[in-house]
């Protein structure tokens, strides 16, 4: 009897669990079925996310992209310097270098995206060819550029972090220190055109390879290109001299002590000559003491002017030693293609996101119309 029951109750199972694969089966048909019935709506509305996306790809402003690759050189590859040195070892001249402090590359990005290069770029003349001008990047984002209606929605929306942060700041700010050159003192539309011209530029550096790209985009073609070699330019200048400005001072500092024991070595050798050639027979024990007190200034002047002349020359040449050379490896192109708006894909989005979309509205349109007759009892 056991046996039979427990028989019974593993059919039971086995029908219950048929019967519900069966109804999943037909509540799939039943989805297909009601999404093959409703395929108008769904068209309709696929029909109408297109028509978004048309309005969306061909509303924004169009946008162009240049870049330009650069290899910076380690400048601690001392090259020649190394055989200079070694030559000069043989002398007992010692012409390395004590070392000096280095950018590091990746530090770049960072000089790229600080606010007073920022500045510099947006104040710097390039060429734009809708104003036919060379004028700054701040007047034609503030005068001449017209953003679409969409590109100021989307503009807007971007904004609101900033927005947001600048609320939870509190202003404290003393106005009548606006002479002060370490403050830098922006109005809340320049703060946000800054910000806005920021994201416009992207520096990228590999450590591996110790290349890094600069990347610009802006509404003309010409004026990214331009945009991406000002970077480049001001980039390079800016790190030339963080770099080789702890040398330049030394530079400096050595040349003016260089000269000064030259015109007194000058001197001393000049007072030498004239008392040999006034004194020929030094017979006397005073002129002989006089003589060595010359010679003894001389020697040590001597000795003073030779190894500012070496300390010098390894001022130079750790000039050279620290100054970055950058390498083009590929160069900055004028774009011919906009990089935005993509249209097709912005139109391949709005179809998939429509047709995900319909099918949602027809499989749980009775789910919808239950819960809005629930919510929004109507009136007899």
């Amino acid at each position: 009897m056991k046996q039979d029951s427990e028989t019974d109750i593993l059919k039971k199972s086995n029908k219950l669990k048929n019967v519900e694969l069966s109804g999943d089966e037909i509540d799939l048909l039943e989805i297909f079925k009601t999404v093959w019935l409703s395929r108008r709506i769904i068209l309709y509305i696929i029909l109408l996310t297109s028509l978004i996306g048309l309005i969306v790809s061909f509303g924004v402003n169009v946008e162009f992209k240049s870049q330009v690759k650069l290899l910076i050189e380690s400048p601690n590859d001392q090259g020649n310097l190394g055989r200079l040195s070694g030559l000069a070892g043989l002398a007992g001249i010692d012409l390395r270098g004590n070392g000096s402090e280095i950018l590091a590359p990746e530090l770049f990005p960072e000089i790229v995206s600080s606010t007073p290069f920022q500045l510099e770029l947006l104040n710097s003349p390039i060429h734009f060819q809708s104003a036919d001008s060379t004028t700054s990047s701040f007047y034609f984002f503030e005068e001449l550029y017209k953003p679409t209606v969409i590109s100021r929605v989307g503009q807007y929306f971007l904004k609101i972090p900033a927005k947001i942060r600048g609320l939870l700041k509190s202003d404290v700010a003393n106005k009548d220190n606006r002479n002060d050159s370490e403050i830098i003192w922006l109005s809340k539309e320049e703060q946000e055109l800054l910000e806005s011209f920021k994201n416009r530029i992207n520096v990228e550096f590999s450590p591996e390879t110790q290349t890094f790209v600069i990347n610009a985009i802006m509404p003309e073609a010409l004026a990214s290109a331009e945009l991406t070699d000002l970077i480049k330019q001001l980039l390079t200048e800016r790190v030339s001299q963080y770099r080789v400005k702890k040398s330049t001072q030394n530079l400096e500092f050595i040349k003016d002590r260089y000269l000064i024991v030259q015109s007194d070595f000058n001197e001393i050798q000049n007072k030498l000559a004239l008392y040999e050639d006034a004194n020929l027979n030094l017979n006397s024990s005073r002129a002989k003491i006089q003589y060595t007190r010359l010679q003894n200034e001389y020697n040590l002047t001597y000795e003073l002017y030779k190894n500012l002349a070496v300390e010098l020359e390894q001022a130079r040449i750790a000039v050279s030693e620290n100054t970055p050379v950058f390498s083009t490896i590929e160069p900055i192109i004028v774009p011919v293609e906009r990089t935005k708006p993509k249209r097709t894909l912005i139109m391949l989005t709005s179809v998939i996101v429509g047709a995900f979309l319909g099918i949602l509205v027809v499989v749980f349109k009775p789910s919808l119309i239950a819960v809005v007759s629930i919510l929004v009892p109507i009136k007899k």
